[in-house]
């Protein structure tokens, strides 16, 4: 794949994660995972202690979120090691 059509699945690949959020699968070796446990531990502890947006608002904005139409989640196909995209 030459670099502008790399760049050109790139682009595209943020804009459908960016409509519809983005799922996959990862393994993560132990380590790596302490690590984002760790940091996202962190989030919410500074969250707890008033650093962060109070968790009522947070589900409210979620619910009304929720209620409307929403994209389909871009899918990354391991067996293909790129995004799936919908024309495939």
């Amino acid at each position: 794949m030459d670099t502008s059509d790399k760049n050109k699945a790139i682009a595209s690949v943020r804009r459908q994660a960016a409509a519809g959020g983005l799922r996959f699968e990862a393994y993560l070796p132990p380590g790596l995972a302490e690590w984002v446990i760790r940091i996202l531990q962190k989030g919410i502890d500074s969250m707890k202690e008033g650093g962060g947006i109070p968790a009522e608002e947070v589900m409210a904005r979620l619910r009304k979120k929720m209620e409307g139409p929403r994209a389909e989640p871009t899918v990354w196909d391991k067996a293909l090691d790129r995004p799936l995209f919908p024309e495939d």
